[in-house]
């Protein structure tokens, strides 16, 4: 198993997004004949997440091998485009929701769930040429655990 392993997805990343939930009328009238709960249907407000999370664990498979069970830390590092006029000198998006973005992509290429993850320190900054974003993704050693060990 690698310890550590440095990789750059190239494209621009894209926000998690907050989510949004409602309940249609079909569904109103199928719980209330069914005489239970409706159901709520969720989606994200980012149409640009989904696609963005595709080439991250696309890139994130071709640099690690198998699903790891223990401890994990991954560092990111946001390349963004620079806008033609910026409203402010630093870069759009909140770093907590691009850090998700990419975060639930490797779940289930890197560790089995995000609960793994014990360290994720992201950065973001404008970028004049190459977009995407650096990510190194770091074993923890058994030194760090303590006396936790994976189950």
């Amino acid at each position: 198993m690698l310890h550590s392993v440095d990789f750059f997805v190239e494209g621009i990343p894209a926000t998690k997004g907050s989510t949004r939930s409602f309940i249609t009328d079909h569904e109103w009238r199928a719980a209330l004949k069914a005489k239970r709960k409706p159901r709520p249907i969720t989606i994200h407000d980012n149409k640009r997440s989904k696609p963005w999370q595709q080439i991250v664990a696309l890139c994130a498979g071709q640099h690690w091998g198998d699903v790891w069970d223990g401890l994990i830390e991954i560092k990111m590092d946001f390349a963004l485009p620079k806008p033609k006029k910026p409203s402010h000198p630093y870069p759009q998006g909140d770093i907590d929701k691009l850090s998700r973005c990419v975060l639930d992509a490797l779940t289930g290429i890197v560790y089995r769930d995000d609960v793994q993850v014990v360290s994720a320190p992201a950065t973001k900054r404008y970028s004049q040429s190459l977009f995407g974003v650096g990510i190194t993704i770091k074993v923890m050693t058994p030194a760090f655990w303590g006396e936790w060990r994976p189950p």
